[in-house]
């Protein structure tokens, strides 16, 4: 006798996690969260050296390991059936690490680098705002999107807020080069990300080849910053 289908609206009472031991704990918890609070930890960690101990070179480090994560979180996320409030739960602590990874820790770079004056508020600001306001937007239109149809995302309008992760580190490779400029540099980066994250220029979404690229680029730039 075939069952009958599981409605995805069921009360959250009724969910069993997988992991026994947090039964009594607040959340939805599964292997599908798993890369997005790795990217979480990476973040905070890269912020506390940042702002705390005044390491923006080990920062740079977790904002690429961030960036990795990011790429695969949501491929990993849809390898499981997952209820409406599961679904729900996994979107916002997916925004809560994009917030923290791709906002506030090249924010804590910046200041660790030079940015902590007045001189350079602005292009701070200007970046956070965009970059808080691409988020908000893409997560009310991707909730939208799933409900009403059944097909992912194909293109990206604007640069995606985690390509940061690719271009800070890159740029951090100068820091030794031009080291009075580089608190500059970093901010004209911060203003031209900034234009980009909230332009409405289609971009075509990153595959397995994209992933691969991301990658190598991400092992690159960690080679030379540890030899530079």
């Amino acid at each position: 006798m075939k069952e009958a289908p599981i409605s995805r609206n069921r009360p959250i009472t009724e969910e069993k996690p997988e992991i026994p031991f947090v039964e009594h704990l607040l959340g939805f918890y599964n292997y599908t969260i798993i890369a997005t609070l790795a990217g979480l930890l990476f973040s905070l960690l890269g912020i506390a050296f940042s702002v705390f101990w005044k390491i923006p070179e080990v920062s740079a480090y977790l904002l690429l390991l961030a960036g990795g994560v990011h790429l695969v979180d949501g491929k990993i996320a849809k390898t499981r059936s997952l209820s409406a409030e599961e679904a729900a739960f996994g979107r916002t602590l997916d925004l809560v690490s994009d917030l923290s990874a791709f906002v506030l820790l090249p924010l804590a770079i910046g200041f660790a680098c030079g940015m902590e004056t007045a001189w350079f508020w602005p292009f701070m600001l200007i970046y956070a705002l965009a970059a808080i306001v691409r988020l908000s937007y893409l997560y009310v239109t991707d909730a939208e999107r799933k409900i009403g149809a059944s097909h992912h995302r194909q293109v990206y309008l604007g640069i995606p807020l985690g390509s940061i992760a690719l271009v800070l580190p890159a740029v951090f490779l100068l820091k030794t080069v031009w080291p009075l400029f580089f608190p500059w540099l970093l901010g004209l980066v911060m203003l031209v990300m900034a234009v980009g994250f909230l332009l409405r220029i289609r971009l075509h979404r990153f595959g397995i080849k994209g992933m691969m690229v991301y990658i190598a680029l991400g092992i690159v730039e960690i080679v030379l910053l540890a030899i530079l």
